[in-house]
């Protein structure tokens, strides 16, 4: 079943739904930044209520995605992203993003590191992520063809914007990690793709993994 959130008595409606609703849809609304800071947006706040995926929407809800985007940390759950974005979208070959940070690279040019070693090494760990992109995707089923792998560097919540804006995406797709209790969340990407995306977002409640799994080379196949 899916629960109105904005509907009267909304809350008290989706407590008591709460253990059969598949989906809880929301506007993106006003928020207050203090609030913000504080308890963070409406959809974290649902999502940590009820533990259920919450869609964010800036158009009619019922609307089919044409341009989806999966955007994954690569850690034990990110299959379940691509999955869900496959159920949603009409894209035929949907994008599979994951954005590598930049922080080794800063250290390293203040350790006056070659610029062409610094190159080599963001290679190596792009060609990493693309083969983990491939395991993702093949867990769920889908081929290679089906996706269109992408791996950025820099900024995750930037790098998935700026994705956003020059594919005119119209669904991103993020999870929020749980951090041992069930009211401690990973919500700092999410938090601000929620406050500047143009398109829908779709958030997916993820346990955390032990451990940020090895990345492997990409296959040669």
């Amino acid at each position: 079943s899916c629960v109105e959130a904005n509907a009267p008595r909304a809350k008290d409606a989706l407590e008591a739904l709460a253990a059969d609703a598949a989906l809880i849809v929301i506007a993106p609304g006003q928020p207050r930044p203090v609030l913000v800071r504080l308890a963070g947006t409406r959809a974290e706040q649902w999502l940590r209520r009820v533990g259920r995926p919450v869609l964010v929407v800036q158009r009619p809800a019922l609307a089919s995605s044409r341009r989806a985007m999966a955007c994954v940390d690569l850690a034990p759950g990110s299959h379940l992203l691509v999955e869900a974005t496959r159920r949603l979208a009409r894209d035929p070959r949907m994008t599979v993003f994951h954005a590598l940070c930049t922080r080794h690279e800063e250290i390293l040019h203040l350790a006056d590191v070659p610029a062409s070693r610094i190159r080599a090494s963001y290679e190596r760990a792009a060609e990493q992520a693309r083969g983990a992109i491939e395991r993702v995707v093949l867990k769920t089923g889908a081929t290679l063809d089906d996706v269109l792998p992408l791996v950025a560097r820099g900024a995750a919540a930037e790098c998935i914007l700026e994705r956003e804006r020059s594919t005119d995406a119209d669904l991103l797709v993020l999870g929020l990690r749980r951090l041992g209790s069930w009211t401690a969340w990973t919500c700092g990407v999410a938090r601000r793709v929620l406050l500047a995306a143009r398109s829908a977002v779709l958030l997916l409640p993820l346990p955390a993994p032990p451990q940020w799994p090895p990345l492997q080379p990409a296959s040669r196949t």
